[in-house]
This record gives structure tokens, sequence and C-alpha cells, in this order.
């Protein structure tokens, strides 16, 4: 489903990446996602900043949303398991 690019220092204990891509949503919607964070390469643990951008009135909500992301990766698969949260700012 990763159809954009992924960017990372290797030889390194721990780096930066960059993720953008397009996906479809069953029912039809177009979300383009992106997302910087940060890896250790050595614990597979990952964190990242998602954002999203749609022109889709039923994923509008989207827009407005700065999620953060909480995983671990294995990176001799590829696998990725994460969650991701809404962050929520309030007036006091």
């Amino acid at each position: 489903l990763l159809i954009g690019s992924h960017h990372e220092r290797r030889g390194l204990k721990a780096g930066a990446f960059d993720v953008r891509f397009t996906l479809k949503t069953d029912d039809g919607a177009i979300i383009y996602v992106e997302y910087g964070g940060r890896a250790d390469f050595s614990t597979g643990l990952v964190v990242s900043a998602p954002t999203f951008q749609t022109s889709d009135e039923r994923y509008q909500w989207l827009n407005r949303i700065q999620a953060v992301g909480a995983g671990q990766a294995n990176f001799e698969t590829g696998v990725l398991v994460s969650h991701l949260y809404e962050v929520q700012i309030t007036a006091d």
C-alpha cells in the first residue's frame, strides 16, 4: 500500500524518516497521508506525527487532525505495528 517515499539513514542506531503516500478507502475516498518521525533501529521502536489531506466530504474531518503514532517495526520483515492517537488541544 505504500505509494510514495520512505527515507532513512542506515548504519545508525537511531534515525529520522519521512513517509508520504496516498490511500484509497473501501468506500472510494482518496486520502493523502504524510508523516515524519524517529526510529530506534536497535529496538524497532518508532514514533511519528501523521497528517491527512482529502477533498472527500466524508473524511474532511481528517484535515483538522494532528496525530501521533507509537509502535514497533521489524526491519527484517518490513512489518510495522503502530497505534495512532489524535492530539486534542483545548483552551484554558
